[in-house]
């Protein structure tokens, strides 16, 4: 049985979810910026309404009327666009200098965070992205917002993609990484369902608290029966338009409309700033500041660029040449690889798994003995019996990193086993375990590979580039 199963079962049994981990692995920071999206309808690429704002005020809801008049549409996204302009790029009024790649970079002191309802909502930005990103007005001024807000939200949604990082903050992915309910997968998308499981309001129980709670939608497609009354208003608008152009008759219509999406905004908004509040309290998991750290740099060099990208006559390019692809599939298989290092080290329950499948060794340390000479040598009793070969390479979880540690022989001693592992390189009496203590002995440790781009030369080879 795995460990998800497990977990899944004892959520069942208790009526409500379990946590999956000991730590946060995710940063959530103080000030970041709420957002929720609304689509028309149940159409993937339109955008009727959306609402963002920081948790010390409410939220700022701009509405998209889909007028088919192109300047009234360009107008009605150019003003969310400089609205949320002014709110991501206030993360670099205060900024520091860092060294990268062998120049300064303008990095941001406190990072920024987007915080959305779910993975479906970044999908609808980066669709909202690609289509603003090809708009075009007659006023140069919201044409260039239009574009920077387009360059935002692809950024975004491409970062997002990077395993551990924490600018975009997907609520649901965050409590699926954290929490284990008795739901499926499918049953997990839904934010106020895992939240009923999670914290089930009074008695009752979290499969049926997630019942009541299903008839709430976090976005971006709303319920079956509010895309009906939405379409009723939008058919309304319609008609007043049709009837006057912008008379009293249109700013009734407009008004029905921004107070039907603020009675859908107003319940998700609520939720995103409560899970916030209550997973902030949770202990941080000790490498999460390398991973902020690199959010920092990854921010930074997207502002430093942004300039030329708004300003480039060609236009936002969506396409990677094969050189850009290589180092974009580098840089994510090197980022999974690191995150499910440094979250197992962080966290007994991550490395859980690795015991589980035999993998890993833990167990107390009757000695360990270091000397200049020889280097150092471990003794383990495990509880349970190890069936890893001599001359397997394992790594303590507290110094995972350096030369491993080589099983010298495994002896048999009742229910469990006595393990003698040693270090041939002279090792430092701090990268060893004390003792009397209990250790955790397993294949995850932090290699050169991990640290070090791919080094490809700047111009792809002949194989990779279309015929003169």
């Amino acid at each position: 049985m795995s460990l998800q199963t497990l977990l899944s079962a004892t959520a069942y049994r208790q009526g409500r979810a379990v946590r999956s981990a000991l730590v946060r692995h995710r940063a959530i920071e103080s000030d970041p910026v709420f957002l929720v999206a609304w689509q028309n309808g149940f159409d993937p690429f339109s955008c009727a309404a959306i609402a963002f704002g920081q948790a010390h005020a409410a939220p700022e809801l701009f509405l998209m009327s889909g007028s088919r008049e192109a300047d009234i549409e360009a107008r009605e996204f150019a003003a969310a666009a400089q609205r949320f302009c002014e709110l991501f790029e206030s993360y670099a009024v205060a900024s520091s200098r860092v060294d990268y790649q062998g120049r300064k970079l303008e990095v941001p002191v406190w990072p920024a965070q987007v915080v959305i309802p779910n993975g479906a909502t970044l999908r609808l930005l980066g669709r909202i992205g690609r289509r603003l990103a090809g708009m075009r007005h007659p006023d140069p001024a919201v044409t260039a917002v239009l574009r920077r807000f387009a360059c935002h939200l692809l950024w975004l949604a491409r970062h997002a993609d990077l395993p551990g990082q924490q600018i975009v903050l997907s609520c649901t992915d965050f409590l699926n990484a954290h929490w284990v309910s008795a739901m499926s997968a499918l049953e997990c998308e839904s934010l106020f369902a895992l939240e009923a499981w999670i914290a089930p309001p009074g008695r009752t129980r979290g499969f049926e608290a997630a019942v009541a709670a299903e008839r709430f939608s976090a976005g971006p497609q709303p319920k079956p029966e509010d895309a009906q009354t939405a379409a009723r208003l939008f058919g309304a608008l319609e008609k007043a338009r049709k009837g006057g152009g912008e008379g009293p008759a249109v700013e009734e219509a407009l008004g029905a409309l921004r107070e039907f999406y603020r009675g859908l905004t107003s319940p998700v908004w609520a939720l995103l700033l409560a899970i916030a509040g209550r997973e902030r309290d949770i202990p941080a998991g000790a490498h999460l500041a390398r991973r902020i750290e690199r959010d920092r740099i990854a921010y930074g060099l997207h502002l430093e660029g942004l300039g030329r990208a708004v300003a480039d006559p060609r236009g936002l390019r969506f396409r990677e040449n094969a050189r850009a692809a290589a180092l974009r599939r580098d840089e994510l298989e090197r980022a999974a690889a690191l995150l499910e290092v440094e979250e197992a080290i962080d966290d007994p329950l991550r490395m859980l798994p690795r015991l589980l499948s035999g993998e890993a060794i833990e167990g107390e340390v009757l000695t360990c003995t270091v000397s200049r000479t020889d280097g150092a040598t471990a003794v383990l009793c495990t509880e349970e019996p190890c069936t890893l070969p001599p001359g397997l390479a394992l790594w303590w979880s507290g110094a995972p990193f350096g030369r491993g540690w080589e099983i010298e022989r495994v002896e048999a001693t009742g229910a469990g086993s006595k393990v003698t592992l040693t270090q041939p390189v002279r090792k430092d009496p701090a990268s060893c375990p004390a003792a009397g203590t209990r250790a955790v002995f397993s294949p995850l440790h932090f290699d050169d590979h991990l640290s070090y781009a791919l080094s490809l030369p700047a111009r792809a080879p002949w194989t990779h580039r279309p015929p003169a």
